[in-house]
């Protein structure tokens, strides 16, 4: 895989006071051969301003590199598979190809 995924979400902030809030993003590798799936892996975060009662939609940016494994001589591999990323409370299955 050579191209970033970007994958969009939005939060909803209900209180009666603008808030700032941190978006944790994880990806887990369904299937990885030769080796244990990569389960919940932190690849990176986000941080959003969010005012009082409004929605704010926004996307992440994840590198190639996050979606990898690397073999037990340290090369990094990439397959084709499933991978399911977390953000914003929300988890998605996307299916790649190397």
């Amino acid at each position: 895989m050579k191209d970033s995924v970007i994958i969009e979400y939005t939060v909803a902030n209900a209180s009666i006071r603008d808030a700032t809030q941190a978006i944790d993003v994880f990806v887990t590798d369904e299937y990885a051969a030769g080796i244990s799936p990569r389960i919940r892996v932190h690849v990176g975060f986000d941080k959003i301003q969010a005012p009082a009662k409004s929605e704010v939609k926004n996307s992440f940016k994840i590198a190639p590199r996050s979606f990898q494994f690397v073999d037990s001589e340290g090369i990094f591999h990439s397959e084709a598979g499933l991978f399911t990323i977390e953000l914003a409370g929300e988890m998605r299955t996307i299916e790649l190809s190397p």
